[in-house]
């Protein structure tokens, strides 16, 4: 895989999914987000590095111990192999394997509209859809909005959020963030009582339907490996496997830290 098209779409992943605050280590991105999401508390290594890699991943499990939160580091898949190889070596366990997949945007067969759906559209992160997209992402489990919350409003790119609702009920949610030509998809999330309705796959065609229309020439999106319903919703239509990423979460935070990192990266 080219070194610069996974670049260009790691770039336009961060931006879509900012940190609260970020930090820079011998050419790697340090990102913090009070533990919401391993994409907003992670490394990610984007530029070439000077010094030996293990004095400088001492260094980050320093600063992020300091945060109470573990060391994540995002390895690409044949890309990062010696780094991953140290991790492992250093007790940290790999999860989440996650694919970053693509469409040319004229290659989607966009269908109709379902009538009985109620299409509602801004182009921002509004309280509505907010409290209805954590709502059905969370599926009742507790857990403080306030950091995801925060991370959507950082987004400075334009972009459009979609809500789908059927007789005053939604039924779905996404989100796609616009950038250089390209389109995101973000949060697609569906009611946990009408999965398999074919909802997940009107909210795709929703975003998709705006990023047409703002002059988008490429659609992507990442989406956890392991999620084969969404990866199968997503190869129908027409999305491709660009490259893959995964984490390595090292032992946990030192010094009696107790920080947690909670939220799923995953996409569907």
């Amino acid at each position: 895989m080219d070194p610069q098209v996974i670049r260009l779409y790691e770039e336009l992943g961060l931006n879509a999914h900012p940190a609260e605050h970020t930090q820079f280590v011998d050419g790697w991105v340090l990102r913090f987000a009070q533990g919401h999401t391993k994409r907003s508390n992670s490394i990610q290594m984007l530029y070439p590095s000077a010094l030996d890699p293990l004095v400088t991943i001492a260094e980050c499990e320093r600063r992020y111990a300091q945060q109470g939160l573990p060391t994540i580091v995002k390895v690409i898949q044949d890309r990062d192999d010696a780094i991953d190889a140290l991790l492992e070596q250093r007790g940290y366990e790999k999860v989440e394997p996650t694919f970053v997949m693509s469409v040319p945007i004229d290659a989607v067969r966009l269908r109709g509209v379902e009538p009985r759906l109620d299409v509602r559209v801004s182009d921002h992160v509004d309280d509505e859809w907010f409290q209805e997209y954590w709502r059905l992402s969370r599926s009742g489990r507790p857990e403080d909005p306030t950091a995801a919350r925060a991370i959507l409003d950082g987004v400075r790119e334009p972009m459009a959020t979609v809500r789908l609702v059927l007789d005053q009920e939604t039924v779905a949610c996404g989100q796609v963030i616009f950038e250089r030509g390209y389109a995101g998809l973000f949060n697609i999330v569906v009611s946990e009582g009408r999965r398999g309705e074919g909802y997940g796959r009107a909210a795709c065609e929703e975003v998709i339907r705006r990023a047409t229309e703002h002059g988008a020439h490429t659609c992507y999106l990442q989406v956890s490996e392991g999620n084969h319903v969404a990866v199968g919703l997503y190869t129908h239509l027409g999305f491709q496997p660009v490259y893959s990423y995964w984490y390595r979460v090292g032992p946990g935070p030192v010094s009696g830290a107790t920080g947690v990192v909670t939220g799923s990266d995953g996409f569907g």
